[in-house]
């Protein structure tokens, strides 16, 4: 017989339970291509409990208020584990208590009445939601977006109304309710009336372009050696370009190597002191990477504060012709 865990650390409305892994469950992976997604993680964060899913095209966030809680805790249920709970939790009176315990490995819900024992697992693709969804929640800009109505549909259990607040035409869409709230990619569209599908990481068709999860290759380790593979082979590129007589090329492989070396110094004192804050960072630069925008973004970040960059750019020439008259 499996022993309940000790005293329990949160107590909710049974009816809420069941509300927010009901609001969450169409946002989660099926697992026939991402098998890290098919699960729900339940986040308890400032009082609350968080249930969060994704399916890499949608995040969703299903927030209720507890009646007690001796601490913050999370761990992640498989989906078959999540909808035995939600099940439960809807089975249980109107007014009944449920009490939650865990150990990172196991999950106890329990009433006066009937209990299930759940295993849980510590990880999660998305641990660190909150993060990732303050860039979203904080931009509208109400530019016209397409979305799926295949989407669309999956949200008819987050309540009776809701509210959307749409940033750019490519990027996620706020959805938000009561005590509810998540994000949804649109669809891409060349001309009103034309779809024309996203595309997964894998080159795989779907309806959507998916979100910029963090993926492994995403690992600040990986983007530090990236940094430090240029450090050690800006030293070769070098002696090729004193080789060659380039002596213009030589000085951009040094100043790039010293570049390259702050950046991979800045990432790993970053990620010491706060890991959370580096993925956020990680994130929005694969983004503005990605999209092919950073040196105008660069250039509107220096003029906003109080910096000349156009000057940059004529000093930056005047000494590459002096150089060549030089030489």
């Amino acid at each position: 017989m499996t022993q309940p865990l000790p005293t329990p650390d949160t107590t909710l409305s049974a009816t809420e339970l069941a509300r927010i892994l009901a609001q969450t469950a169409p946002h989660r992976s099926d697992g026939t291509v991402w098998k890290e997604g098919a699960a729900t993680l339940l986040d308890i964060v400032e009082q609350r409990l968080h249930a969060v899913t994704t399916d890499r095209t949608a995040v969703a966030v299903g927030t209720a208020d507890l009646h007690h809680t001796s601490g913050s805790w999370r761990v992640a249920l498989l989906d078959a584990d999540a909808d035995t709970l939600q099940r439960w939790a809807a089975s249980r009176g109107y007014d009944e208590d449920v009490h939650l315990a865990t150990d990172g490995q196991r999950l106890d819900a329990y009433t006066a009445t009937s209990g299930l024992h759940l295993p849980a697992r510590p990880d999660y693709p998305l641990l660190y939601w909150r993060e990732f969804l303050t860039p979203y929640l904080s931009a509208a800009t109400g530019q016209p977006t397409a979305l799926d109505t295949d989407a669309l549909r999956r949200w008819s259990t987050s309540g009776d109304a809701l509210w959307m607040d749409f940033t750019e035409p490519t990027r996620p869409v706020v959805v938000r309710g009561e005590r509810f709230v998540g994000v949804q990619m649109p669809m891409k569209r060349t001309a009103p009336g034309i779809r024309v599908p996203g595309t997964d990481p894998t080159g795989t068709a779907d309806t959507a372009p998916t979100l910029p999860l963090r993926d492994k290759n995403d690992d600040f380790a990986v983007l530090r050696a990236e940094m430090l593979k240029r450090v050690v082979t800006a030293e070769e590129a070098v002696t090729d370009a004193h080789q060659a007589q380039d002596g213009w090329a030589a000085t951009a492989h040094i100043r790039s190597a010293g570049s390259a070396w702050l950046a991979s110094r800045l990432l790993a004192e970053l990620e010491r002191i706060d890991p959370r804050q580096a993925y956020l960072i990680a994130a929005q630069v694969h983004e503005e990477l990605d999209l092919g925008e950073f040196t105008d973004a660069a250039f509107a970040t220096a003029v906003e504060s109080g910096l000349d960059p156009s000057t940059w750019r004529g000093k930056y020439q005047d000494a590459k012709d002096a150089w060549l008259q030089r030489s």
